[in-house]
C-alpha cells in the first residue's frame, strides 16, 4: 500500500454548545471516506477495509462509547 488516509465529515448544531437552544452539543452524524493508493489486487484491499472496520480503535470508541474524564487542567500564563 502506497498511501492510506481517512476523510471525516460530520453534522452538528452549533446552537447546542453555544447554549442557544436545547439541542445536543455533539455530532448527530459522522461520515468517513477511505482513500487508498495501492497496486494491490482488489480482494486484498477489501480484506484490509474489512480489518479496519473491525479493529479501528476510533470507530470502536464512537460505536461503543467510552468513559471521558478530565485528567488535569494546566494553566499557562
Amino acid at each position: 500500500m502506497d498511501a492510506f488516509w481517512v476523510e471525516l465529515a460530520g453534522d452538528l448544531d452549533p446552537d447546542g454548545f453555544m447554549n442557544k437552544a436545547d439541542v445536543r452539543c455533539g455530532f448527530t452524524d459522522i461520515r468517513y471516506t477511505y482513500h487508498i493508493r495501492s497496486s494491490s489486487p482488489e480482494p486484498s484491499i477489501n480484506e484490509f477495509i474489512d480489518f479496519i472496520g473491525t479493529k479501528c480503535p476510533v470507530g470502536d470508541s464512537l460505536i461503543q462509547g467510552v468513559k471521558l474524564s478530565l485528567a488535569d487542567v494546566v494553566r499557562h500564563d
